[in-house]
């Protein structure tokens, strides 16, 4: 039994007690008078009841009333407070939220964001409202974490780099060309990783050729590891649609091999194996997306793992064995259908990826923007 539903049973059962002895009954008397009004309640399930460890069914509960001397509806309403849901206080939410975030449980954050959304809670401000984002873009629900993102640019808290992760949201939401706007305003500030954005934006509107080129330059210009692997990627998935497919190939392991981000290496392996399906190598595509599998389930990013699925689906096909495809099949569609995954962009773009560095950036850019407090006067 839950937690809540303990403690519901516990005040229930001590407002029933509390009316019995206001009353001057005995649990004897109140089963006596139960069994005259035709439904009895016995001195040993009422006591259970009071002490919380058994439920009373609803007509058990109006016979009780009118034994108890209450009319039904003041008990009713005097019980109905017991059911309103205190809501959590501001630190204890922040602690869940965090406790589970650090898990990995991306679908225990999101449903309790939910949850406290639903109550019209006051305390979702901007870190809460990006927290609860990233939950929904880790489960594939990019429409949600858009429209959770534009809430959080309302908040004058907001951080900057919120308009990065909504353009990344409005990529994978289906809409490139607001996706690509937004990256393209934000180069002064975020410099190549909007660059980034705007190539993944290209390629999913269909323009192979301007991503490739976007992404090269990034690639060739980024300082940062992460931001050169994922360019990479990018690069490879551009000439994928080019028809450069063994290009692609050797480029995505290129990418590989520089990023250490499970994240970032799941996602390179995932497009290593769709170039080697393209090339007519499905088994050698299949060997990389079981090194994917454990690198997306260990860092919490259920979307990732319902996409390997579904290309391992494609690959098994092509290397012939149509059962184990179809398990695959069902493996990704299990997994759309518990989170409620939007169905997402036709490409395996580096999405996850994308986002986890903007988040890197953002957290970068609160800590440059704390006041050195030691600086001398």
């Amino acid at each position: 039994m839950s937690t809540t539903r303990y403690s519901l049973r516990i005040a229930v059962g001590q407002a029933l007690r509390r009316m019995r002895l206001q009353g001057r009954l005995s649990l004897d008397e109140v089963e006596r008078i139960t069994r005259g009004g035709g439904v009895r309640v016995t001195r040993s399930h009422l006591s259970r009841v009071e002490t919380g460890q058994a439920d009373l069914a609803v007509p058990r509960f109006l016979c009780l009333m009118r034994a108890l001397g209450e009319p039904s509806s003041a008990a009713i309403e005097r019980l109905d407070a017991l059911l309103e849901p205190e809501p959590p206080a501001a630190d204890e939410l922040r602690r869940e939220i965090e406790r589970q975030r650090r898990s990995g449980r991306a679908d225990a954050v999101a449903r309790l964001m939910r949850r406290v959304a639903s109550a019209g809670s006051d305390v979702l401000d901007a870190p809460l409202l990006s927290t609860w984002a990233a939950a929904e873009a880790a489960l594939g629900r990019w429409r949600a974490a858009e429209r959770i993102l534009r809430r959080e640019i309302d908040d004058p808290a907001a951080n900057g780099v919120c308009l990065l992760r909504l353009a990344l949201a409005s990529v994978a939401s289906g809409i490139p060309s607001l996706g690509g706007a937004l990256a393209r305003g934000l180069q002064p500030r975020h410099g190549l990783l909007a660059t980034a954005v705007e190539a993944a934006s290209r390629r999913a509107a269909g323009d192979a050729a301007r991503a490739a080129e976007l992404s090269s330059e990034t690639a060739q210009k980024a300082d940062d590891a992460e931001v050169a692997a994922l360019a990479l990627v990018l690069t490879a998935e551009a000439y994928f649609g080019t028809g450069q497919r063994r290009c692609a190939l050797a480029i995505a392991r290129k990418a590989l091999v520089l990023t250490r981000s499970p994240v970032a290496r799941a996602e390179a392996l995932l497009t290593i194996a769709r170039c080697a399906g393209g090339v007519q190598r499905p088994a050698h595509g299949l060997r990389h997306l079981n090194r994917a599998l454990p690198l997306a389930r260990s860092a919490g990013c259920p979307e990732l793992v319902t996409r390997l699925h579904a290309l391992a689906e494609t690959l098994w096909r092509r290397a012939g064995d149509p059962g184990r495809a179809r398990a695959a099949s069902r493996v990704a569609r299990t997994l759309r259908r518990r989170y409620g995954s939007d169905l997402g962009p036709a490409l395996p773009l580096p999405l996850q990826s994308l986002w986890r560095t903007a988040e890197a950036a953002a957290r970068r850019d609160r800590f440059d923007s704390t006041p050195d407090t030691d600086e001398p006067r």
